[in-house]
């Protein structure tokens, strides 16, 4: 996160940047942020930022030395970029099918086993905070019965403990009492 702050606050010093079009002159161009535009940027494989920063330069948007740094920028943040997607997408997988692609990463090189245990490490950690979301958008819908008979159908299968029933209601009722004016 670090190296991304850092390259954005290195675009931004550059100055000069004011439409966020690709390029290609088209007539959706919108007025950004320097920060929104290289957000953008970073989602541009290299050869595709080359091509849009030289026609940035061409029409005297940046000068040489801004795409310079712009590129510089770009190069430190992306790999950030990368991972941090494809983390989004194994995040849709199931366990098996993630244990199947990181497997496959191990054998073809792409990552060593010491990797492969900290991606499943990571995504188990994610995927539960997830499901704790989920789980907690789901419990505010539900009126005092529904949450009741589901907190008792949970602690039945096993799910949560009584102390876990307990600090969900508690927790549940903290949430959707509305207070006295």
């Amino acid at each position: 996160m670090l190296v991304i702050l850092t390259a954005v606050v290195m675009v931004m010093i550059t100055g000069g940047i004011a439409l966020a079009d690709d390029g290609s002159g088209g007539a959706g161009a919108t007025t950004l942020t320097k920060a929104q535009v290289f957000r953008r940027l970073l989602l541009l494989n290299e050869a595709r930022l080359d091509e849009t920063l030289a026609k940035w330069e061409a029409a005297g948007k940046i000068t040489d030395a801004q795409k310079i740094q712009i590129k510089e920028a770009w190069q430190k943040a992306r790999p950030q970029v990368v991972k941090a997607w494809v983390f989004r997408q194994l995040l849709k997988m199931n366990e098996a099918k993630l244990d199947e692609t990181l497997a496959r990463w191990v054998a073809a090189g792409k990552i060593d086993a010491a990797e492969s245990v900290k991606i499943k490490t990571a995504w188990q950690s994610t995927r539960a905070t997830i499901q704790k979301i989920v789980i907690a958008r789901q419990l505010l819908k539900m009126d005092a019965a529904k949450v009741d008979e589901t907190l008792a159908k949970w602690l039945a299968d096993g799910k949560i403990t009584t102390g876990q029933v307990e600090q969900i209601k508690a927790w549940w009722e903290a949430k959707t009492t509305k207070p006295a004016n």
